[in-house]
């Protein structure tokens, strides 16, 4: 595994203590958890704007939920099988 050198703020030196200590993980388990974290909490975050920016046009919000009806007809199809 590569490695690499950063620099941090004490405050969150000192959280990375904490969640090494409570959780056992390594500093590397505990850091490529928090960039995990922080890209998945950006991706919601950017959907929801787009979500927000969607909606905020009649039509195209009007559009979204027409296809979302289309495609419902689907939802389960074929599952009555495995029942």
């Amino acid at each position: 595994m590569a490695s690499v050198n950063i620099r941090v703020s004490e405050k969150s030196r000192d959280a990375l203590k904490v969640i090494l200590r409570e959780d056992g993980c390594s500093i590397h388990q505990a850091a490529d958890l928090a960039v995990k974290s922080y890209r998945r909490r950006r991706i919601l975050e950017e959907t929801n704007l787009a979500y927000a920016a969607l909606k905020a046009d009649r039509s195209d919000w009007a559009g979204e939920i027409e296809e979302r009806e289309t495609w419902d007809v689907a939802v389960g199809d074929g599952l009555e099988h495995f029942q």
